[in-house]
């Protein structure tokens, strides 16, 4: 079980859960959605970023209800488990933020199998058993709102990168279906597909081969901050936008990427990649 820490205050707008909530884009979109007088389930395995997030709210916010629930959200039961707490306090999910992920740059082979296994739970699995258990209850009720966020490179097939683009091709084309399904019932399901934001991702990304920093030095040739993602992601959520690409620069880049052909552009940026890997090592 994870440990729940709360603090009271009168009732907001609803309440909404955001996981990987504790840094990064996961910040951002909690301190987004109680700009908009939503309470807020904070879910990390960071409690002391939990506890400083706490601290932010209410200090910008004096009349939010905060929880936080620390948990390792990797485990394979991670979303019965977090599912169940919400149960048991009695909360009601009005809007669910699938955000918290990872990934690993470098040759696929050269990859830890447990890792890989953990970015698979985390990225695909418990995204789609959370919105199985809270987007029910969203049906029942006839409302409900729903955000996961996916990736730009989503949208093609990334070398030295394969494994993370896989997941997060998964999260758009899961996302884009149970947007059909559930819509007709009240319930907004989106999708929020940035570029590489500025955060921790790249360090944790990184694997110590040429492979790793050639395609990190790929992904940072733009660079975009977490509240101007967060700050779209939540309003096209909210204005029924089903897939949400931020600034003006990726979605340009997003056109190209659902235009072309995958195998165009796997190849381009394997060009790329290849190229910038004998520069590093010359």
């Amino acid at each position: 079980m994870g440990v729940v820490k709360t603090t009271k205050n009168k009732p907001s707008n609803g309440a909404a859960l955001v996981t990987g909530a504790a840094g990064g884009i996961g910040r951002a979109l909690v301190l987004e959605l109680a700009s908009k007088g939503y309470d807020i389930i904070a879910v990390d395995r960071l409690e002391p970023e939990l506890y400083k997030l706490g601290r932010d709210l209410k200090s910008q916010f004096p009349k939010l209800n905060y929880k936080s629930i620390v948990m390792n959200l990797s485990k394979p039961e991670a979303a019965e488990t977090l599912y169940s707490e919400c149960k048991s306090m009695g909360i009601k999910v009005d809007v669910l933020v699938n955000n918290v992920g990872f990934g690993k740059m470098g040759e696929h082979v050269l990859q830890s199998a447990e890792v890989m296994t953990d970015m698979l739970l985390l990225n695909n699995l418990l995204m789609t058993k959370l919105c199985l258990f809270f987007g029910k209850e969203m049906k029942a009720r006839g409302n409900g709102y729903i955000l996961n966020v996916a990736s730009l490179v989503g949208f093609s097939s990334s070398p030295f990168f394969s494994a993370y683009s896989g997941t997060k091709a998964y999260v758009i084309s899961f996302s884009v279906g149970i947007a059909r399904e559930l819509g007709e019932f009240g319930v907004q399901v989106s999708c929020l597909c940035p570029g590489t934001t500025e955060s921790n991702f790249l360090d944790t990304a990184e694997i110590d081969d040429v492979s790793a920093r050639g395609m990190r030095k790929f992904a940072s040739a733009f660079i975009a901050s977490p509240k101007t993602v967060a700050k779209a992601g939540i309003t096209g959520l909210f204005k029924g936008r089903i897939v949400i690409v931020p600034t003006l620069f990726l979605s340009v880049q997003s056109f190209f990427l659902r235009t072309l052909t995958i195998e165009f552009i796997s190849n381009a940026v394997h060009k790329k990649i290849i190229k910038q890997n004998g520069k590093q090592a010359s």
